[in-house]
């Protein structure tokens, strides 16, 4: 696996428009040490990332989409595809790259090579393991694109009301995406509930915070070394007490006078 040569301006045409071409007689110069530093480390990491499946999408005359790998194993490019949709069901993986393809393509517009790979590199990423999480990782690529193009017509409104009415899309579409991102993290955890209890302790002028997750009832958590637990040591609340009466027992003497806190008693004298 080689790092990209090709410049950002050649990939597509609609590159090429956005790019404006640079003059040949232009000279730049050549990055600064640390620039170049960082453009080393960075081709190293890429070399260690994993490749994405790479299809090549032309559309023909009758409207028909020819989607092929840029190699000649189109087996082993269809084999990658399949497993990248987390199924063993032919049919399957290729429902789902027609899932895809029209997920990456605008209202009126045709798929190509840059969108249908753009969403297969972020279905790679999400890793789906089976058929569903495939479906929801075409999904959250789907609401994630439509919420981009919401914000982009959001700032290019003439009127406020427009602008309102694209920014609301746009927020629900987001908040769509994260609801999809813990709807598959619900998936993978099997509905299990995590609850963490965080104990601090200051004893000793310095803080002390263990961590513990309980995952169930009482088998399935950790009692040991909580404020709560057997080995707490902490004092006993009262309680009957067979030696001892917490409260005293009335003796029926009857209602006392209650002093005034304010007034001073007077101490008569003794006549002479």
């Amino acid at each position: 696996m080689s790092a990209p040569t090709k410049n950002v301006a050649s990939c597509t045409n609609e590159a090429t428009e956005a790019v404006p071409a640079v003059n040949a007689a232009e000279t730049r110069s050549p990055p600064g040490q640390r620039v170049a530093a960082e453009i080393a480390a960075d081709k190293a990491r890429w070399q260690g990332m994993p490749v994405r499946p790479h299809l090549d999408v032309s559309v023909g005359e009758d409207d028909v989409v020819d989607m092929r790998p840029v190699h000649s194993d189109e087996v082993g490019e269809a084999t990658r595809i399949a497993v990248l949709m987390g199924t063993t069901s032919v049919e399957y993986s290729q429902r789902a790259l027609l899932w895809a393809m029209n997920a990456s393509k605008g209202r009126g517009e045709d798929p190509t090579t840059t969108s249908v790979n753009a969403a297969l590199a972020m279905v790679a990423a999400i890793n789906p393991a089976d058929e569903l999480e495939a479906a929801l990782a075409v999904q959250m690529y789907a609401t994630h694109d439509a919420a981009m193009d919401m914000l982009l017509r959001m700032k290019q409104a003439n009127d406020r009301s427009a602008a309102t009415d694209f920014g609301n899309l746009a927020t629900k579409l987001s908040r769509s995406f994260t609801a999809q991102l813990e709807a598959l993290g619900r998936h993978r955890r099997g509905g299990e509930q995590v609850v963490r209890h965080v104990h601090v302790d200051n004893r000793g002028g310095q803080a002390i915070i263990a961590e513990t997750v309980n995952t169930g009832g009482r088998q399935g958590g950790n009692l040991e070394g909580q404020p709560f637990g057997p080995d707490a040591g902490s004092t006993a609340l009262l309680g009957s007490d067979a030696a001892w009466d917490g409260m005293p027992i009335p003796g029926g003497e009857g209602k006392a006078a209650v002093p005034h806190s304010r007034r001073r008693a007077r101490v008569r004298r003794s006549e002479r």
